[in-house]
């Protein structure tokens, strides 16, 4: 899609009597994930009578109709998703800096780690009022390992994103933990303002809650595949449960990636051909699979924001068994609502998975508890309240 006729939608348009807010020209910025994560937030903006221009590299065509059907304005903007290349970064910081003038934009909302470097830079060069970026999670160079790549990684990115964060009104984080460890790190500071959300919010009527079906217990990981996200411990752990008790089914969903420590398709070849777990490929919905599994299993030790896979769960009315790690600490309530166990602890994994093995009344009350708390936390409007609400809102002080 075009960009509208500029002169067709005036700049800043005020507030009339009983409109609470003036109606903004707004600048999303994202990844691949744009419309997966921030699709409902679009479209909420766009029904508020915000002109919003939806900034990413190259969509599907099913989020490129979803946008289109919304009446946002999509933006292809040339932004590569992983690896660090301080030339290619800064032309993409002067290119989108253009793009924010040509446009009038009022507000920029960034959000994953290189679209909110790059989004937040280009916005304060463009001279855009308002800035906010949403730290969706720290990632691969923040989450602890040895590697030396995972090191220099973490040495650029750290003042990138002090940086970019700087130039922000709002920075909106996903779990209790994220704001104090940026401050820590010096990337935020103290005095910035900061909004914890429930990550990207759920449509509820959309996962709705499912009650189990019988059969063998069927545990379920959506994930990258990356060894971050615990993959290897969920296989090892699936080894030692199978050994005494194979009728239990230990089930993989989720993409190869391109990413230092992925998992490669032949390893999981190898696993499938061993019988130790099921290959499910990649889905656009997730919901048949997660409502056809006991419980789903996220042992990851990534430094997660507030894993959405966990909150579909949950919606579904599945106990959930993850790390005790920030984002799941802040979704699973341990012996209420699934388990906790220690990261990179396989022998705890396989311990909480041979406790719900034979599903009986306490399984199917911590499902109906998760679903209960998804409820009260995760509705989309909610969030997309608070964060539209700032977008508006607040200016620079």
């Amino acid at each position: 899609m075009d960009a509208p006729d500029l002169a067709e939608r005036p700049l800043g348009a005020e507030a009339r009597p009983g409109v609470p807010n003036p109606r903004r020209r707004i600048a999303v910025v994202g990844s691949y994930t744009i419309v997966t994560f921030r699709g409902w937030l679009i479209e909420d903006m766009v029904a508020e009578g915000h002109t919003v221009f939806a900034c990413a590299p190259e969509l599907s065509a099913p989020d490129l109709a979803r946008l289109e059907r919304a009446g946002a304005v999509y933006q292809r903007i040339g932004l590569a998703r992983t690896g660090i290349n301080p030339f290619q970064d800064v032309a993409h910081v002067t290119r989108l800096a253009a793009l924010f003038r040509k446009l009038e934009i009022e507000v920029v909302l960034a959000h994953t780690t290189k679209a909110m470097i790059v989004g937040c830079l280009a916005a304060r060069l463009a001279g855009v009022p308002r800035i906010f970026a949403i730290v969706e999670g720290l990632g691969y160079a923040f989450t602890e390992g040895p590697e030396r790549k995972r090191r220099l990684v973490r040495a650029i990115l750290a003042p990138a994103m002090k940086a970019a964060l700087a130039v922000c009104d709002g920075v909106f984080v996903l779990n209790s933990d994220d704001r104090a460890y940026l401050i820590g790190l010096g990337i935020l500071s103290p005095k910035q303002t900061v909004v914890q959300i429930a990550g990207t919010g759920l449509d509820l009527d959309h996962y709705a809650y499912v009650p189990p079906t019988p059969g063998p217990p069927r545990f379920l990981l959506i994930a990258r595949l990356i060894r971050d996200k615990g993959i290897v411990e969920y296989v090892e752990a699936a080894r030692i449960v199978k050994a005494k008790h194979p009728e239990a089914r230990f089930r993989l969903l989720g993409s190869i990636d391109e990413h230092p420590g992925a998992i490669t398709r032949a390893q999981i070849a190898a696993w499938e051909a061993e019988g130790v777990v099921e290959y499910l490929g990649v889905t656009d919905d997730v919901r048949p699979y997660l409502a056809d599994c006991t419980a789903f299993v996220l042992p990851t030790y990534y430094r997660e924001g507030l894993p959405r896979t966990i909150m579909e769960a949950m919606a579904i009315g599945r106990p959930v068994i993850a790390t005790d790690i920030p984002g799941c600490r802040d979704l699973v309530q341990h012996g209420v609502t699934g388990w906790l166990i220690p990261p990179r602890d396989v022998g705890a994994l396989a311990e909480a998975v041979v406790s719900i093995l034979h599903p009986g009344e306490h399984v199917l009350a911590m499902g109906k508890r998760a679903a209960s708390k998804a409820r009260m936390v995760f509705p989309a409007a909610a969030v997309h309240s608070k964060i539209s609400g700032m977008l508006v809102k607040t200016s620079r002080g």
